[in-house]
């Protein structure tokens, strides 16, 4: 922790203002602020990229390796801790799977590949949960930002459920096709790419389980703007 308790003080006021859902997290949270601060010469920068992130970045910016993993299990232990208050907290499951999904890739990144699919695939749950609460208070909007996330993970975690899979790739593009204007489709697509989503995916058997026409077509359509945005990224490499 931080030698001056004023500053300490001024640090956790600083993340509740811009944080304010994320007041019952355990006080290992103050651990973390203090060490984030000194990746900052003023208190008044590391205020301004506080604003910036979540939680669960600023537990993964800690360390790296071992000590970044050891830092996000605390993470998620705190999220553990805010769901028994508050089952249905939002925040809490977006910020716990954002913390599982980078615990997985630092497991990925030091070769520990069974680690890293139980942690996906753990944070593919909670975005299941996530998905279903949304759909009770936020709507279409809410959902479609959940569903990219909630794709990539499926296949991160080498989901076999194919056909829950195919049915959220589905429900996806009917909401991707209504209600996100060009600029955002292709921010969608460039999240997609970047993951390598559907190059990892077997397309082959989600289009075994998507009957419907429209659906099938959607897919196809999805898939050759995929190719083409992915190409485009490559040149600007």
């Amino acid at each position: 922790a931080t030698k001056d308790k004023g500053i300490e003080k001024e640090i956790v006021e600083t993340f509740n203002r811009y944080h304010p859902e994320d007041r019952v997290i355990s006080l290992s949270l103050l651990e973390v602020l203090s060490k984030t601060l000194k990746e900052f010469k003023t208190v008044d920068s590391f205020k301004m990229a506080l604003a910036k992130k979540t939680l669960g970045e600023l537990y993964a910016s800690v360390g790296k390796g071992e000590e970044a993993i050891d830092s996000l299990k605390e993470a998620i232990d705190d999220y553990d801790k805010a769901l028994e208050i508050k089952p249905d907290y939002a925040r809490a499951y977006n910020n716990r799977a954002i913390a599982k999904q980078t615990l997985g890739k630092l497991y990925t990144s030091v070769g520990k590949g069974e680690e890293a699919i139980k942690s996906f695939n753990s944070a593919y749950l909670d975005l299941k949960e996530l998905l279903h609460i949304y759909k009770e208070s936020q709507g279409f909007w809410g959902m479609l930002e959940i569903y990219p996330r909630l794709i990539d993970l499926g296949v991160k975690a080498k989901n076999r459920d194919y056909q829950e899979l195919a049915e959220y790739i589905e429900d996806f593009l009917g909401l991707f096709e209504a209600l996100a204007p060009e600029g955002r489709k292709r921010g969608i697509i460039h999240f997609f790419v970047k993951e390598k989503t559907l190059d990892n995916l077997d397309l082959s058997v989600i289009k075994a389980y998507i009957k419907a026409p429209i659906s099938r077509k959607r897919l196809d359509e999805f898939i050759e703007m995929y190719e083409i945005v992915k190409e485009l990224m490559e040149k600007e490499v």
